[in-house]
């Protein structure tokens, strides 16, 4: 790890990634065991200067938590308009399951979920967990994340771009893990 740290999305404040706490009044995460933040914590890209991150950096850290959140209600509730708000207008969609790959527009995917019963309508189990992100920059950011939709568990890997005021998927590559019976 060097010199990066890690940050808890949850409370914004960065600490060293072998155990330093990070002293955010508000958290109630030991930061001393980094793997209590489990999906909470993303790799932050920056040398640890002092224990607390610049307000802008926690602001981003927070928009993109708050844009991640909204991909997986958009997914559960498959809210379209709020599916819209999340994912760029010329958002590519990519999967390579079937040793091919199939590329989409975000209008495509659109269609599906208008076409789809939500899986909060059937009652269906809600999994959605963020295995990692990867801060590229200031205004891109990579998220491995695990979803389920009615008997389907996927891994989604999320490509964002910050235009200045929010976080937008630019590209979603995602494979279907298993079928649940």
């Amino acid at each position: 790890w060097g010199d990066a740290c890690v940050v808890c999305i949850r409370c914004t404040h960065r600490f060293v990634q072998l155990g330093i706490g990070c002293g955010g009044v508000d958290c109630t995460i030991d930061h001393s065991r980094p793997k209590q933040h489990g999906t909470n914590a993303v790799l932050c890209p920056r040398p640890v200067r002092g224990m607390t991150m610049d307000p802008a950096a926690m602001q981003l850290s927070a928009d993109l938590s708050g844009a991640i959140q909204h991909y997986f209600d958009a997914l559960y509730q498959c809210d379209r308009v709020l599916l819209a708000a999340v994912f760029h207008p010329s958002a590519g969609l990519f999967d390579a399951d079937d040793g091919r790959i199939v590329v989409d527009p975000i209008a495509c995917y659109d269609d599906t979920i208008r076409r789809r019963p939500s899986p909060r309508s059937c009652a269906a189990p809600r999994e959605d967990k963020v295995l990692w992100v990867d801060m590229l920059s200031s205004t891109s950011a990579t998220a491995k994340v695990h979803v389920r939709i009615h008997d389907r568990r996927f891994l989604d890997h999320l490509m964002f771009a910050y235009d200045g005021s929010d976080w937008r998927i630019v590209a979603k590559l995602w494979h279907l893990v298993e079928v649940v019976e």
